[in-house]
This record gives C-alpha cells, sequence and structure tokens, in this order.
C-alpha cells in the first residue's frame, strides 16, 4: 500500500499534484490513498476540486506501519515520519523554498533574509529536519531546482528520482480554442509572488492593462488566459510552478525572473530573452519587452511552440514516470 500524505481541504498546486499521484497509482493498479493531515473544524476532509482525482481519504492513523509499504510526504511534513520504524519514507520535494524557511536559521536567513530569520527563531517556527531527510529511503524532486538542492547536501544517484506533475487536464482540452481566441492586450501577473517587484513595474507603465490572478476556480483561470497575451512571473519559483505552464498552454507569452527553479532551464525552459534577473535587470528592459510582446504578438507566440509541445507531453510523461519508480514486484 502507498499512502500519500497531503493537508486536509487545501487547494494548491502542490496538494492537487499529491491527489494526481493517488490517482495515477489507482489507475495502474497500485494499491493507494490519499492521508489527511491537520483535520479541522475550519479544514474538515476533502476539497471539492479534487474529487476527480478520489473520492475518498483516510486519516493519519489508519496507516499501517508494516513492511513493504510506502508512505509519500511532501517536504514539509518530513518530521512526520518519525512515528514509522517499519514502511518506506518516499520524500517528494515539491516546494524547496518552503523546506529552507522551515528549517534551520542558517536555510531561514538564506531565504528571507536574517531579520525574519531570527523572528521565526524566536518564535519557534523553524524545527531542523535535516535528520529526518537524511533517513528517507527515496527522494522524489519535482523540479531540477530540488535535484540541485539535494546534491548541495550530499544525496544523489539512486536515492534521487525525478517525479515532477502536470497540468490540468482541463487546460489541454481548451489549448486549441485558447490559441485561437482573439487575444486582448492584458498582462496576467500573481500577486502572491513577487509583489514589490510587480508592483514597481506596474507603476512604471500604468498605461497598460494590468490583471491578477487571484480568488479564480480552475476554469476561470483558464478562461482569463485564454484572452490574454502576456503573463510575468518574479519573485520566488519554489518549484517548477504550474500558472507560467498554465499561461503558455492558454497561448500567453511568459516572462519571468531567474529565482529558485527559474533559473533551470529543464524546469521553465523558455527562451532565454524571455527571462530577466531581477537584482540586476534594468526594470525598464522588462517593461519594453512586455510592450514588444504585445505590440508583436504573432511573432513572439512561435517562440513558446516547443514550450507549449513540452507541457503536452507531461501528463503522458507522469504516468511513465510512476510507473518506473512504483510498480515492480510488490505492487503488480
Amino acid at each position: 500500500m502507498i499512502y500519500v500524505l497531503c493537508p486536509a481541504d487545501v487547494k494548491t498546486g502542490g496538494t492537487e499534484l499529491l491527489h494526481q499521484l493517488v490517482k495515477t497509482l489507482t489507475d495502474v493498479k497500485v494499491p493507494a490513498g490519499i492521508v489527511y493531515t491537520e483535520i479541522s473544524e475550519e479544514h474538515p476532509g476533502m476539497n471539492p476540486a479534487f474529487l476527480e482525482y478520489t473520492d475518498g481519504y483516510l486519516r493519519e492513523e489508519e496507516i499501517e506501519d508494516e513492511k513493504g509499504n510506502i508512505l509519500v510526504v511532501p517536504e514539509i511534513y518530513c518530521e512526520r515520519t518519525a512515528r514509522y520504524q517499519n514502511l518506506s519514507v518516499y520524500i517528494w520535494w515539491l516546494s524547496v523554498d518552503n523546506y529552507l524557511i522551515h528549517n534551520s536559521f542558517v536555510d531561514r536567513r538564506r531565504a528571507n533574509g536574517t531579520l525574519r530569520a531570527i523572528k521565526a527563531l524566536l518564535t519557534g517556527k523553524l524545527k531542523d529536519k535535516t535528520d529526518f531527510v537524511k533517513k528517507a529511503k527515496m527522494h522524489l524532486c519535482q523540479s531540477y531546482y530540488a535535484i540541485h538542492y539535494l546534491e548541495t547536501i550530499g544525496i544523489s544517484g539512486k536515492q534521487v528520482r525525478y517525479l515532477s506533475d502536470y497540468v490540468n487536464d482541463i487546460y489541454l482540452a481548451g489549448e486549441e480554442a485558447a490559441l485561437r481566441e482573439k487575444k486582448e492586450d492584458v498582462v496576467l501577473y500573481n500577486p502572491k509572488k513577487g509583489a514589490a517587484f510587480t508592483k514597481a513595474l506596474r507603476e512604471m507603465a500604468q498605461d497598460l492593462r494590468w490583471v491578477p490572478l487571484i480568488g479564480m476556480t480552475t476554469e476561470e483561470m483558464r478562461s482569463c488566459m485564454s484572452k490574454s497575451k502576456v503573463y510575468i512571473d518574479f519573485g520566488n519559483h519554489p518549484g517548477k510552478d504550474r500558472i507560467p505552464r498554465e499561461a503558455a498552454i492558454s497561448g500567453c507569452i511568459v516572462i519571468t525572473g531567474k529565482r529558485g527553479a527559474a533559473a533551470f532551464a529543464e524546469d521553465v525552459c523558455i527562451p532565454e530573452t524571455y527571462k530577466f534577473d531581477e537584482s540586476c535587470a534594468k526594470k525598464e528592459d522588462i517593461i519594453s519587452c512586455i510592450r514588444d510582446c504585445i505590440c508583436n504578438f504573432d511573432v513572439h507566440k512561435v517562440d513558446f511552440d516547443g514550450y507549449r509541445s513540452y507541457i503536452r507531453n507531461e501528463h503522458q510523461q507522469f504516468t511513465a514516470d510512476v510507473k518506473k519508480i512504483f510498480v515492480n514486484e510488490d505492487y503488480i
């Protein structure tokens, strides 16, 4: 049995991926179940958005600590594996940065700065998880950024497997219509990332139409993207983020920074022309690029044909990788 640990009732790209793993395992006849942690009155169980992946869930106390069983945990929950002595622990690195800001003082300072690290230390928010990481039998990496991080702490080779993700099928189903749809001169952005940097860009180009991607359902996001020309994504890329891919497959031109996973061509595989290092790039150059993408949209759009082809293949590749990692003589 393969158990996949997940926070209850929370809808993010990461929690969706955990449910997608359970569905894929079930589809290939491997016994698997989603296990919810932190169940409360506020978060009572399954988010309705995930009913397409599984119709039931387990609680942590239902995990059977037996040899042959596997517990897959996102990196933020690796300390929850301490109670298990017999099953195999697989840590799935979905967000390197989220791990770092909750781990040691040094990691927090590197990710968020000295003042925030001191505050986290004083408020008891730091928990050194290094021992749990070292004890895991396998490390699954959603991004090449994660593979690189593990190498820096001495974990590599057969202990590490690449297991990424795929965008919701609703984006692929609507791709042809999105590419045909008449685009508006709109610049989309994620207000939860790189807020200060993006605000500065918006203030420099107030004549442009900026639309924040917030408070939308999956269908609303797809519809908004299919009508827009440009999506920008500055700030942290803690893993191989979904929104840039969702925007690209919906026909948007994608412009990003170079922090975290965005620095890796394998994770954000767009031409370097559309990537800007926030630490040294001139904001005027970014605005100029955005304007050119809007004015000469059809010219720039073809630069993303390769990226869109890559995104189309992700679901098939994910299934193949799941089989490679989990389907063996114990689970056939």
